[in-house]
């Protein structure tokens, strides 16, 4: 048995830290360019671009993720 995912591809999710709300999706990363998300100055971009035309306030803090979902293969 070994666990398997169905693509190499990786996804990256930012939450709200204090909520745990999920607030971006980035789909699609290699293992070679998801570190592109991780500085600070990424990260700000990525939330006010998402909170340009809402209403809502900026997150305190945020978590961002790398996030896989792998299957039991019997």
């Amino acid at each position: 048995m070994n666990y398997i995912k169905e693509s190499p591809r990786i996804t990256v999710k930012i939450y709200d830290s204090d909520t745990e709300e999920l607030l971006i999706t980035i789909s699609n990363r290699s293992w070679m360019d998801v570190g592109q998300v991780f500085p600070a100055h990424n990260v700000t971009a990525l939330i006010k671009e998402e909170f340009k035309n809402k209403k809502k306030t900026l997150p305190k803090k945020v978590m961002v993720m790398v996030a896989e979902e792998y299957e039991l293969d019997e």
